[in-house]
């Protein structure tokens, strides 16, 4: 198992993820793949699900946040790997 990312206070409280930086384009169209994975089978992903699929640990109040589409969700290209360009995540009911 890869080792736990870890990202900062201020960006979890944000639900910022630009501090996650995949390793390849293939993982991070694994766990785009794996969201919307999950919005077909449930009509929603939550940004525990999002840190699950990275190796990211989540607090409770990460199963309140997510997406229920994440259509115009894409990987970009930057120095260090592949970074995720999502949606702000909302709250779901």
């Amino acid at each position: 198992m890869p080792n736990p990312r870890e990202m900062s206070n201020r960006a979890r409280s944000r639900f910022e993820f630009e501090e996650i930086v995949l390793e390849s384009r293939g993982e991070a169209e694994n766990v785009l793949a794996g969201l919307e994975d999950l919005i077909s089978q449930f009509d929603s992903a939550t940004v525990s699900d999002l840190y699950e699929l990275i190796g990211i640990t989540s607090d409770y109040t990460d199963n309140k946040y997510g997406w229920t589409s994440i259509r115009d969700a894409h990987a970009t290209k930057v120095r260090e790997g592949y970074l995720l360009n999502l949606p702000r995540p909302q709250l779901l009911d």
